[in-house]
C-alpha cells in the first residue's frame, strides 16, 4: 500500500508542493521518499523486482520448459541488474536533494489529515487549533514548553469556559530534558469553613451555587510553573488571549454544541446570557463572541497575578460567592498554595510511563496498562476479542478507582499507600487478569468496587514539547459542565463546583 502526504511550502522558490510517500509492506512503513521523481523510480524498482520474481519462481512442468525458463531468467536477471543499478543511483540523487530541503526547513510539517501534525522543533496539542497556534508562536519566540502550555491554557479556558478556565484547577506533569519529572497539583481546595456533612440534606448545592465553589488554583499553578521553568515574560503569555477576547472570536463547534445542550441554563443565567445569549437565544457556531470584561481580567493578572488571590479580583470573586450562598473567604484565596508532588512511574512494553499520583487516577492508568500488557496488543489486531479484553480491563480499573482519594485525608495513610503500591504492581495485574474471561462479562459486583462508581465528567487537556525536549502535560477543569454556574459579573470568571 502506498500512502501519500503533502506539504505545501509557500516560502519555496517555485511555491511547489512536496510529497512524501510511505511504502507500506506487510503493515510496516519501510521506506520514505520525497518528491514525485524519487517515488516513481522506487515504484519502477518494485515493479521490476516483482516481475523478476514472477519469472524466477514460476512453477514449470517439464525439463524443456525449465531450460527455456533458465535462459530467459538469465537474460532478464542481467537486464534487471542494469536497471536496478541505474534506479538506485538516481533514487539517491533525487531523494537526498529533496531531503536536504526539508531538513533545512523549520516549517516542515506532514499532514496526512488535518488532525495529525509531525513537527521538527516542538509541538502543542490542545482541543482548539487557534490556542495550539498561540502556544506554537511562543515556542518560536524561544519560549519553553511551560510558556507555551500556559499560553494555550489561558486561551482554551477563555473559549471553552464550560469545561476549564482560571476559575478552576488541575494538574501539570513536567518532564525536563535531563529526565527529571515533577507534578504541580493546582486543584481547587475546600474553603476553611467547609464541613464534611454540609451537603447531607442539600446535595444539589454540592454542584450548583456558591456553596459548591472551591478555592481556584489554576492561576497559582501557572505562576509557580512559570517561576520554575518559564523563559518569556509572564505578561507575554496572556497577550494572545487578551486580544482574542477583546476583538472577538467565532463560536467553535464544541462551544456551539455545549451552548445548545445547556441552552436553558445559559439563557436563564443573567451573567452567562449577557455573553452567550445576548439576543435571548444562545449563539451558534461561527457567530462572533466578545469577552471584553474577561480581557480586562486577564490584563490585570498579566500585570500582577496576586490580584487574583489578594487584590481586586479576589474581592470581586468573594463578593459573588457570598451573594450565591458560598462560604469562601479572602483568607481562603490568600492562603492557597499549589502542591509539588513526585510522579509515579510504570513500564508498558519497556516504555517508561510517567503519570500523576493521587488524588488523580494516574495509579489506575498504570494498573490498566499492566493488565493489558500480557495480551500483546502491540502485535495483535484489534478484533472483537481484544476489544472485549480492553472493556473488561476498564471495568476492573474503574472498580479500583473507588479506592483512590487524597492520601492526606486517609486515617491510616501508611496502609493506604501500601495498597496503592500493590495496585500499580505487575504482580497484582497478573492476579486480576485471571479473572478476565474471553467468553463472558459479569455483573458490577464481580469487579469488586468499594462503592458504586460515580458518573465522571469531562476536562480539558493539552500537551507541549519544546526544542529542548522538555514535555508538559496539563489537565484543567472546572468539574461539571459550566461548573457551579456562578459567574462573577465584574471579572467574567466562571467558578468551579
Amino acid at each position: 500500500m502506498i500512502v501519500q502526504f503533502m506539504h505545501e511550502n509557500q516560502s519555496a522558490p517555485d511555491n511547489r508542493s512536496r510529497f512524501i510517500y510511505y511504502i507500506i509492506y506487510k503493515n510496516n512503513a519501510i521506506l520514505i521518499f520525497f518528491s514525485h521523481n524519487s517515488f516513481f523510480f522506487l515504484l519502477l524498482l518494485l515493479l521490476l523486482v516483482k516481475k523478476k520474481r514472477m519469472y524466477t519462481s514460476y512453477g514449470l512442468i517439464d525439463g524443456h520448459q525449465r531450460m527455456r525458463s533458465r535462459s530467459r531468467s538469465r537474460v532478464l536477471s542481467f537486464t534487471t541488474s542494469l536497471v536496478f543499478t541505474f534506479v538506485i543511483i538516481m533514487l539517491f540523487v533525487f531523494t537526498f536533494s529533496n531531503l536536504n530541503y526539508f531538513l533545512d526547513n523549520d516549517s516542515f510539517i506532514l499532514t496526512p489529515d488535518p488532525n495529525l501534525i509531525i513537527a521538527k522543533h516542538g509541538a502543542v496539542a490542545s482541543e482548539i487549533a487557534n490556542c495550539s497556534q498561540y502556544g506554537v508562536d511562543i515556542l518560536k519566540e524561544g519560549g519553553s514548553a511551560i510558556d507555551a502550555a500556559i499560553t494555550s491554557m489561558i486561551c482554551v479556558g477563555a473559549i471553552n469556559i464550560f469545561s476549564s478556565g482560571i476559575g478552576g484547577g488541575g494538574f501539570m506533569t513536567i518532564r525536563l530534558s535531563n529526565g527529571f519529572s515533577e507534578i504541580i497539583d493546582f486543584r481547587e481546595t475546600a474553603p476553611l469553613a467547609a464541613r464534611k456533612d454540609m451537603f447531607v440534606d442539600k446535595q444539589v448545592f454540592a454542584s450548583v451555587g456558591g456553596l459548591s465553589i472551591g478555592v481556584p488554583g489554576e492561576v497559582a499553578g501557572m505562576k509557580l510553573a512559570h517561576q520554575k521553568y518559564g523563559k518569556l515574560p509572564w505578561k507575554r503569555l496572556f497577550e494572545p488571549s487578551i486580544n482574542m477576547c477583546r476583538n472577538g472570536f467565532p463560536v467553535t463547534p464544541e462551544l456551539g454544541l455545549q451552548l445548545q445542550l445547556f441552552s436553558e441554563i445559559v439563557v436563564d443565567n443573567p451573567q452567562l446570557s449577557e455573553i452567550y445569549a445576548p439576543n435571548g437565544n444562545v449563539l451558534k457556531k461561527g457567530q462572533i463572541l466578545y469577552r471584553t470584561k474577561f480581557a480586562r481580567t486577564l490584563e490585570t493578572i498579566a500585570n500582577n497575578y496576586t490580584e487574583f488571590y489578594k487584590g481586586s479580583i479576589a474581592k470581586s470573586i468573594i463578593k459573588r460567592v457570598h451573594a450565591t450562598g458560598g462560604i469562601m473567604t479572602l483568607d481562603d484565596l490568600k492562603n492557597y498554595r499549589p502542591i509539588v508532588r513526585e510522579p509515579i512511574v510504570g513500564f508498558y512494553n519497556d516504555r517508561k510511563i510517567i503519570t500523576t499520583p493521587e488524588p488523580t487516577s494516574g495509579p489506575i492508568l498504570l494498573f490498566l496498562l499492566n493488565l493489558l500488557e500480557k495480551y500483546d496488543l502491540k502485535n495483535s489486531k484489534i478484533d472483537g476479542l481484544n476489544i472485549h479484553r480492553i472493556i473488561e480491563a476498564l471495568k476492573f480499573g474503574f472498580a479500583r478507582q473507588t479506592e483512590l482519594g487524597d492520601s492526606a485525608f486517609f486515617k491510616n495513610k501508611t496502609k493506604h499507600e501500601l495498597r496503592i503500591a500493590e495496585i500499580i504492581s505487575k504482580e497484582y495485574a497478573d492476579s486480576v487478569r485471571h479473572n478476565i474471561s474471553d467468553n463472558e462479562t459479569f455483573d458490577p459486583d464481580y469487579y469488586n468496587p468499594v462503592y458504586e462508581p460515580i458518573n465522571d465528567h469531562g476536562t480539558s487537556h493539552l500537551t507541549v514539547i519544546d526544542a529542548d525536549n522538555m514535555a508538559v502535560s496539563v489537565t484543567s477543569s472546572i468539574n461539571k459542565p459550566w461548573g457551579s454556574q456562578v459567574m462573577d459579573p465584574d471579572t467574567e470568571i466562571l467558578l468551579n463546583d
